[in-house]
């Protein structure tokens, strides 16, 4: 009989681990995703954390190093809901006999185009007195760790700073003179390229359209 019970045990407990998540979040990496004949070559980490149970419930090749990818901003923007709110610190101030000393709080949508409503703008006209900002707090670098030198020119890849103004962003609207006007296009590189020799208007604008 005990021969029986430790059979009926061991099956149970295979069983179980075959059920189990972590078994089948294996399953599914491998036929979904590690099999894949276009990526049995790939670089893929997999790392996957129940904070519940603080355990891993399946990991891939989680010890080595990846840089993040775009997926990454749907977690960073679901964390930014959940932490900060339907609002944020737009500036600290401290106001004084003499004058009001701010300190910024790096808010970035300060005269952002995106953002119509600017409580801090309209703090900012209120006041009289002479306005003094402290940059003594910003600790941070004006790149982030990563951030790849060649898309430093995008729009998605701005410089930091503790205090951003319209998104720390130049954004203007290009014209061009003449019947070259509908084939001529703005060269932002002009050490690498050539930009032809045209008529050109540049009118700087904080709108995006």
């Amino acid at each position: 009989m005990k021969n029986y019970s430790a059979y009926y045990f061991i099956t149970g407990y295979f069983f179980l681990q075959a059920c189990s998540p972590s078994h089948f979040l294996a399953q599914k990496a491998n036929q979904q995703l590690l099999q894949q004949k276009n990526l049995l070559h790939a670089h893929i980490g997999i790392s996957i954390y129940d904070p519940s149970k603080a355990q891993y419930l399946y990991n891939h090749q989680a010890d080595k190093y990846f840089v993040p990818a775009s997926n990454t901003k749907l977690f960073s923007l679901y964390a930014g809901l959940k932490i900060l709110g339907d609002s944020m610190v737009g500036i600290r101030y401290i106001e004084r006999t003499n004058g009001v000393l701010l300190f910024p709080s790096g808010d970035p949508t300060l005269l952002h185009p995106d953002y119509p409503k600017q409580p801090v703008i309209d703090f900012l006209k209120s006041i009289e007195k002479k306005i003094y900002i402290a940059g003594t707090a910003w600790q941070e670098e004006s790149l982030g760790s990563g951030w790849s030198w060649d898309d430093y020119n995008d729009p998605y890849m701005v410089e930091r700073s503790p205090l951003p103004v319209y998104g720390n962003l130049i954004r203007w609207v290009q014209e061009t003179q003449g019947a070259e006007k509908q084939d001529q296009q703005f060269d932002p590189s002009p050490t690498i390229y050539s930009i032809p020799e045209v008529d050109w208007k540049v009118r700087f604008s904080t709108d995006t359209t």
